[in-house]
């Protein structure tokens, strides 16, 4: 089994698989869900990314965005200059032919009567390239006299586009953003609002990271269709990872005599004589490698609140039937790091559940 583990794992990594996403869990933020423009539309981001780098910016940071986005670009700017944010800038088309092009974010500033520039393209949304794109935004301010000390683009995923070329993907401009944020007081009133901005960008790496792995089990199926079956071996094992799990449980030897039975979704335990007076007993859901412990009363009509309160539970989502532990820690167990625990927590339950009356 480790054989073949470790050839999956070595043909997942050949083609691109990120192995760290164990650490990267998507959060949930409310501009995803009511505001989608934001997070589909890439001139809205350009638009916050204008206000930000705005040293005169609605934020009221002054300069803290576009120093520290300076120094992440490892571009400098002399002291003292004032820097013009310019968004949707036209420019003439050089090497092409058409109406105008219009470059999504410049920096410009003048420094011993030469005007400097940094051209930001902004790709978030996954949009491609047009022909000779960047090499035109250059070339069309170096028509007009402005030198162009730097060229960022900005992708949705890590992407290098090579050729003296600044890359940031999506989760370098959350890090930037955080770490901006650590010197700022929480009670500022822009304070949240940008931090909800620089989640909602991680979120989007996260889930282009998820892309990715997926595109490269497509790779590995195609390149190395041995090491895809046995992938495909161990996926059918785990969609059966749920019953054995719960057969685990059941067959646990510290639980011997105590009654269970399985359900689609949960596993019950109870001792009969104490479920015939008090109508509670004990459920483990079981799902995304966690075990979730419960109390269930099955007396509806009776608030178990202050009862359990003695044993360190209480009401779960102001339920009188579903009761959770106090302690967070009691509630959710790793598989299969905390299954002893789980199990030794199970066998004190049984007991507490002796003293509580009907």
């Amino acid at each position: 089994m480790k054989e073949l583990l470790d050839d999956i794992i070595s043909s997942l990594k050949i083609n691109g698989f990120d192995f760290n996403m164990e650490s990267k869990l998507s959060s949930y933020n409310p501009l995803e869900y009511f505001v989608e423009q934001v997070s589909t539309k890439e001139i809205r981001h350009s638009q916050i990314l204008e206000d930000l780098l705005d040293e005169n910016g609605p934020h009221g940071y002054k300069n803290l965005f576009i120093e520290s986005f300076l120094s992440l670009i490892k571009c400098h700017v002399p002291d003292g200059c004032d820097i013009y944010v310019d968004r949707e800038r036209k420019v003439s088309r050089v090497l092409t032919e058409g109406c105008d092009r219009s470059i999504d974010l410049v920096l410009i500033w003048e420094y011993r009567k030469k005007k400097y520039a940094i051209i930001i393209e902004n790709k978030l949304n996954g949009a491609r390239f047009q022909p000779y794109q960047l090499d035109e935004y250059k070339m069309s301010l170096e028509n007009e006299g402005i030198i162009v000390q730097a060229i960022v683009v900005i992708y949705d995923k890590k992407v290098s586009y090579g050729n003296g070329i600044i890359s940031l993907c999506s989760s370098d401009l959350s890090n930037w953003l955080n770490k901006a944020l650590d010197s700022c007081d929480t009670m500022d009133s822009a304070y949240w609002g940008i931090k909800a901005y620089a989640q909602l960008i991680d979120n989007m790496a996260i889930k282009n990271i998820n892309m990715i792995n997926a595109e490269s089990i497509i790779e590995m199926a195609r390149k190395s269709p041995e090491s895809f079956q046995n992938l495909s071996k161990i996926v059918e094992a785990y969609n059966e990872l749920q019953g054995a799990v719960f057969n685990e449980l059941i067959n646990a030897k510290r639980l011997e005599g105590v009654l269970s039975q399985a359900t689609s979704s949960k596993l019950h335990f109870w001792l009969q004589e104490d479920y015939d007076r008090n109508k509670m007993y004990i459920v483990v859901d079981f799902y995304d490698n966690e075990y979730h412990l419960y109390l269930k009363n099955d007396n509806s009509e009776k608030d178990r609140s202050r009862t359990l309160s003695g044993i360190d539970f209480e009401k779960h989502n102001d339920s009188k039937e579903w009761y959770v532990s106090k302690k967070t820690s009691e509630r959710i167990y790793a598989f299969p790091y905390d299954t002893d625990r789980l199990i030794s927590k199970i066998k004190k339950l049984i007991m507490q559940l002796k003293s509580i009356n009907g």
